[in-house]
């Protein structure tokens, strides 16, 4: 695990903050979907619009 982890001090390229962001943004919205669905449906439908609008 430890050679997964970055440097400190180097320099992210930008696909890596975007695969950063992306991932926080996508688990936020995942876990939106959850708090406000009242069905199976509902989260169904939340989940794809996270999949193809955030994620």
């Amino acid at each position: 695990m430890l050679k997964n982890i970055k440097k400190v001090g180097e320099v992210l390229t930008a696909s890596t903050q975007k695969s950063i962001t992306g991932g926080n943004a996508c688990i936020a919205c995942y876990d939106h979907c959850v708090l406000v669905s009242r069905n199976r449906i509902e989260l169904g439908d939340c989940f794809d619009n996270c999949q193809q609008t955030v994620c």
